[in-house]
């Protein structure tokens, strides 16, 4: 009979050693399909810029076609550039899951990086009608934080506002000693 109980009890330590491994297999899953369910959600949210970027400088090609003058896209271009990169640094980030994301601090002025990442969605708002307004302080302090990383914050932020407001709307970006992004009807 002991016999017999130490043979179940192995077997039941065998099955709970399997199931944990199942979890351990399911965890790891779950959390590759919440990664690339991000990654894709940031890979369409540039591919529709640099789509509408791509729109808005033909439409000025166009336009400076038919009127003689020179075409002015060398910012457009280099945002389209730098879009990119942030694109490939994003799928390298994927790539190397297993290893820890190294992170490039640097002293940032927030004021500049909030202006290109307006730059950047100003093709979208306007093709969809939104204004983008700033109240963003001068005397704002240099911060240490990874440029990239914040920029994908306000990028985000910047891009679900814009799609969630209607047309004829003023998307507004105050900051000083709070910080506030809402809008204003048009």
């Amino acid at each position: 009979m002991e016999e017999n109980l130490r043979h179940q009890i192995s077997k039941l330590r065998s099955r709970l050693r399997e199931a944990e491994e199942k979890v351990r297999v399911n965890d790891c899953l779950a959390t590759v399909g919440m990664t690339a369910a991000t990654l894709a959600h940031e890979i369409a949210n540039s591919l529709q810029w640099i789509f509408a970027m791509v729109q808005w400088m033909q439409r000025d090609l166009s336009e400076h076609q038919a009127t003689g003058g020179k075409i002015p896209q060398n910012e457009q271009l280099e945002l389209i550039y730098k879009e990119i990169k942030r694109l490939r640094s994003m799928l390298r980030e994927f790539h190397s899951l297993a290893r820890p994301v190294h992170l490039n601090i640097a002293a940032v002025a927030v004021r500049d990086l909030i202006a290109e990442v307006e730059k950047i969605v100003l093709p979208e708002s306007e093709s969809v009608g939104v204004r983008v307004e700033h109240h963003i302080s001068r005397s704002l302090p240099l911060i240490k934080i990874d440029a990239e990383k914040l920029k994908q914050v306000f990028f985000n932020l910047y891009k679900n506002a814009i799609e969630a407001m209607p047309s004829g709307q003023a998307l507004c970006h105050h900051q000083g000693t709070r910080h506030r992004l809402g809008f204003n009807g048009g």
